[in-house]
């Protein structure tokens, strides 16, 4: 079950008086369904889709969903919304770098793209740890409108469980669908 939370006034804390509370049918779909391999043995951690039937006029107002589970244990997310703001062109998505540090490779692949594809080629890098000299590259390039940097954090964790020991190559499948809505 989802819940969608929304504040009358502009942003801020919702306090009981101001929550509204509209539940949705909704879709819980695995990306990647398991761990793919073998060799992934350690991989207990998934992304996941979350699809909701419902009109734009439902979650225009909307800053957070609460996912409740089965077993009555829920999470707030936030709500991040789609652009409506598309441009013609190519977008290249690139999944978490993640202990990156050749930049030179990678200026390499953003040129060839770049010569491959033209003048409306986007560049999508999802970041989620990167040497100071890629971050420089990439800054760069941000800075004359060729890509843009995505922070891809790691998990929130716990002493008793850190998900991002044996979440399944970060995420990539994840990232690439929110790149497809970018």
């Amino acid at each position: 079950m989802i819940e969608l939370n929304s504040s009358e006034g502009s942003g801020g804390n919702i306090n009981d008086n101001q929550k509204q509370q509209k539940k949705l049918k909704t879709e819980i779909q695995s990306i990647e369904r398991e761990c793919p391999w073998a060799w992934a043995t350690g991989c207990k951690w998934n992304s996941f889709v979350i699809d909701s039937y419902t009109t734009l006029g439902d979650i225009e107002n909307n800053n957070n969903i609460i996912v409740t589970n089965q077993d009555k244990s829920s999470v707030t997310l936030q709500l991040i919304k789609g652009t409506d703001n598309y441009e013609d062109g190519i977008s290249i998505c690139i999944p978490p770098l993640y202990w990156y540090s050749d930049w030179l490779k990678l200026s390499f692949f953003i040129e060839v793209w770049r010569l491959s594809a033209g003048t409306n080629a986007h560049f999508y890098f999802y970041i989620q740890s990167i040497s100071k000299t890629v971050e420089a590259v990439l800054k760069e390039y941000e800075s004359q409108g060729i890509l843009t940097i995505i922070e891809w954090p790691m998990l929130p964790n716990s002493t008793e469980e850190n998900p991002n020991e044996s979440i399944y190559r970060f995420g990539h499948l994840l990232a690439q669908n929110d790149c497809r809505y970018r």
